[in-house]
């Protein structure tokens, strides 16, 4: 069995809850002191959006509208930095 020194965490905040919800941020934990986080904004046909998700996030459209990146970036980024790697998250559903 492989021991793994420092686990690899990622965390996703998404628009709201349920099937309907997308990604708006990934931040993720590759080590003491190695830290990646990039706001995403979404795609033209990515709606749904809940305050009550926003108000638990602190995660504003008007901040991903100004900050957030194409998420095909973030996937390439996420792809090179995870590549090979066992990830862990809080929200495997």
């Amino acid at each position: 069995m492989t021991h793994i020194k420092h686990p690899y965490i990622v965390d996703v905040e998404a628009s709201g809850f349920g099937p309907e919800s997308y990604p708006i941020e990934v931040g993720l934990a590759l080590g003491p002191g190695v830290r990646y986080c990039a706001l995403i904004n979404p795609q033209s046909n990515w709606t749904h959006w809940d305050d009550l998700a926003e108000n638990i996030h602190g995660i504003s459209k008007e901040l991903i509208a100004s900050k957030g990146r194409a998420v095909v970036e973030v996937a390439n980024e996420l792809n090179a930095l995870l590549q090979g790697k066992a990830v862990f998250s809080d929200a495997w559903g």
